[in-house]
């Protein structure tokens, strides 16, 4: 079985791509084409490669768009257009492993990665012209050797890139300078976290079952509304949405047992005593035992994701 860096090392070899960051990404020039091969993984956490063709003029984004669409010779190189993107004078490619009665193997083929890397090259060469050599931003014609800004191959002089680089840390240090708007957030994080709980609530009484995938949704949800309400990121924040969802979840299992309580009350015609049951709401999330586990367990999933979206916004140039 061949890994994606494996195949890609192979290839790159092949099309003399002589440069490799830390991350395995294999770059250079092909054709006059700026191209990379990088190992990914998607959403599950499955290898991938994606394919990158940079022909650095982003007026062409449109005809080479046009051309990906109509070209026959890309389903000969078992390229899936959904998986491709055209932005910015860049073209990417999600390619995947190979496939074997239907199912994928893990395992990547060279062949099959050559064949991809020479269909979309292919068309970006039939369709645009070949890049100069110089700077992609000032236009400087002296050639510059390939490098990769931000994870994307590019041609960019020194004096571009420190202007670039610059440019972030003022942007950095602007971002930072913000005040965090602590009413705004922590009355965003409530509100999503209680909306959150009557969520988790009513999906649990309607199926009388519990859902991560659910926690998840409400977690990202309370990360987002919450940062966006702060103004900016940060450990503040961040520790306003984990606490928020974890809460979330724990007060939607309280909600269900409410639910319960009360429809056992009006078929009894009895009256519940809600000052005693929010009393007692340790004493019922303990009483919950594996279900108040579960509950807690969501709410740390959902918690994980709030903190991803609530962090401090790292603006840097990485130049390699």
């Amino acid at each position: 079985m061949a890994s994606a860096r494996q195949v890609i090392a192979e290839l790159a070899a092949e099309l003399g791509l002589n440069a490799t960051s830390a991350s395995g990404t294999s770059y250079g020039a092909t054709d006059g084409f700026l191209l990379q091969l990088t190992p990914t993984k998607d959403s599950q956490g499955s290898a991938r490669i994606t394919i990158g063709i940079n022909y650095l003029d982003p007026s062409q984004d449109d005809r080479v768009r046009l051309a990906l669409e109509t070209d026959p010779g890309l389903a000969a190189g078992g390229i899936k257009p959904k998986r491709v993107t055209v932005d910015g004078g860049l073209l990417t490619h999600d390619h995947g492993p190979k496939m074997q009665t239907g199912q994928l193997t893990g395992s990547f083929n060279v062949d099959q990665l050559r064949q991809a890397v020479a269909a979309l090259l292919g068309v970006v060469r039939r369709t645009v012209p070949v890049p100069a050599p110089g700077c992609r931003v000032c236009g400087n014609r002296t050639p510059v050797a390939p490098m990769l800004v931000n994870g994307a191959v590019d041609r960019m002089c020194p004096s571009c890139v420190s202007e670039l680089q610059t440019a972030a840390v003022e942007a950095q240090a602007a971002y930072d300078a913000r005040p965090i708007r602590f009413v705004p957030a922590v009355l965003a994080a409530v509100v999503v976290a209680a909306l959150g709980a009557a969520l988790w609530a009513g999906v649990a009484v309607a199926t009388e079952r519990m859902f991560w995938l659910l926690a998840i949704g409400i977690g990202g949800a309370i990360g987002v509304i919450t940062a966006k309400a702060a103004g900016r990121g940060g450990l503040v924040v961040q520790a306003m949405a984990i606490v928020a969802s974890v809460i979330s979840t724990l007060a939607g299992n309280v909600a269900y047992v409410a639910y319960h309580i009360q429809k056992e009350a009006t078929e009894e015609g009895a009256a519940v005593d809600w000052a005693a049951f929010l009393g007692a709401v340790p004493s019922i999330l303990v009483a919950g035992g594996s279900d108040t586990l579960f509950a807690l367990g969501g709410g740390l999933i959902g918690a994980f994701y709030a903190a991803r979206q609530t962090g401090r916004q790292k603006i840097e140039v990485k130049v390699e």
